[in-house]
């Protein structure tokens, strides 16, 4: 029989050799698994590069089909008669024949009717919540008995944000759809807002479409269209 020691001896021998065999078989095994992938790897770009390769010859072939398609396209749409019409007749359109006041009036009257149109705005357009038609009877003289009497039922009421208003600007330009008829002017008026306490509430911006007629006294507006643009 082994005595204690040599049985020892012996058997930590066997666990080391057995040791050993299995840190190999790990070694060994890692390896062949890095190789096959790498083989993995190579195959599958191989196989890539071979299906995108495609040959001169083949690539025309799909240029010429990609032709035919667009030619036939081209073939298919239909031509736009009117430009066609266009291009052969060579209208481009008839030119709007605008017409202005100096067109159908003198420069005398014009001048005079723009003053009145002037004087009947700053006139008319302040607004003293005191005296609610005061703006009425300061442009008097500036309208026609018809447009006074129409004014004078239109009574304006104040509010506690709308008391008193005043002008800042005063612009008259021509209308664009100017008539023999009579004369027309617009007025575009920048005012102030104030309260009751006399404090600035708002800035606003009216148009008057002013119509004017010509009396003995001279002109006078007859009509007034009032837009409120801001």
């Amino acid at each position: 029989m082994m005595d204690p020691k040599t049985k020892n001896i012996l058997n930590n021998g066997m666990i080391g050799v057995a040791f050993v065999l299995l840190t190999l078989s790990l070694i060994v095994g890692r390896s062949m698994e890095s190789e096959q992938k790498e083989k993995e790897v190579i195959k599958q770009q191989r196989e890539g590069e071979d299906f995108s390769f495609i040959s001169p010859s083949a690539e025309d072939n799909r240029v010429k089909e990609n032709e035919i398609d667009s030619s036939s396209d081209l073939q298919k749409m239909e031509s736009n008669k009117d430009l066609v019409e266009v291009i052969e007749d060579g209208n481009q359109g008839e030119i709007a024949d605008i017409k202005e006041l100096k067109d159908f009036f003198s420069e005398g009257d014009i001048n005079s009717s723009k003053e009145i149109a002037r004087k009947f705005s700053k006139k008319y357009y302040p607004f003293n919540g005191e005296d609610p038609l005061s703006h009425v009877e300061n442009a008097k003289q500036y309208m026609t008995s018809d447009l006074y009497n129409q004014l004078s039922k239109e009574v304006p009421r104040p509010t506690l944000s709308i008391f008193n208003k005043t002008v800042k600007t005063i612009e008259l330009y021509e209308p664009y759809d100017v008539s023999n008829k009579e004369i027309v002017w617009m007025s575009r008026i920048n005012g102030t807002v104030h309260n009751g306490e006399g404090n600035i509430t708002k800035e606003e911006v009216l148009e008057y479409r002013l119509n004017l007629i010509k009396e003995a006294e001279g002109f006078k507006v007859n009509n007034v269209k009032i837009t409120l643009i801001n």
